[in-house]
């Protein structure tokens, strides 16, 4: 597993030239005034907050579940806080948040709902949380304030369609 590190983030499953290849085009796409783009739709974050209601109290290192998480799942990308960061509550359900104005992030990447809802659930055997209360969103919450809320872009139910 590649781990690499910068002042605020441990990435793990980093460099990743699939996911380098796909933020640059979504960044590009974006800028370039092409609203939310199948890069933006495509792109979940699963948010697993320190101090989260998801987490149950006898979680006390987001370090070791994504260490967990790395050895069964091969090719997962995910990137931890190396110290308490904004909480920006932007993710369903808002329940999932912490009460706190900073914590701890531990976030998790995929490319399809189907991907999201498979890391979830792996999650929860790897750790002691509630999966119904992990907030996910779709791409990144930096592009809300040009591209709107991201609930709006297209359907969460729904992938776009390759």
């Amino acid at each position: 597993m590649k781990i690499t590190e910068d002042a605020v983030w441990k990435y793990y499953g980093c460099p990743n030239e699939e996911w380098t290849a796909k933020c640059d085009s979504c960044r590009a796409k974006v800028f370039g005034g092409g609203g939310p783009v199948k890069e933006c739709i495509n792109c979940w974050k699963i948010e697993v907050w320190a101090k989260g209601t998801a987490l149950r109290p006898s979680v006390t290192n987001l370090g070791d579940v994504a260490e967990k998480l790395c050895r069964i799942e091969r090719g997962v990308v995910a990137k931890l806080s190396h110290n308490p960061i904004l909480v920006v509550r932007s993710g369903i359900p808002q329940r999932g948040y912490p009460p706190l104005r900073e914590d701890s992030l531990l976030m998790i990447y995929a490319q399809r709902i189907k991907e999201r809802d498979h890391l979830v659930r792996v999650l929860a055997k790897v750790t002691d949380l509630v999966p119904s209360l992990l907030p996910v969103r779709r791409g990144c919450w930096l592009y809300d304030s040009t591209l709107g809320p991201w609930q709006d872009w297209f359907s969460v139910e729904l992938d776009y369609p390759d």
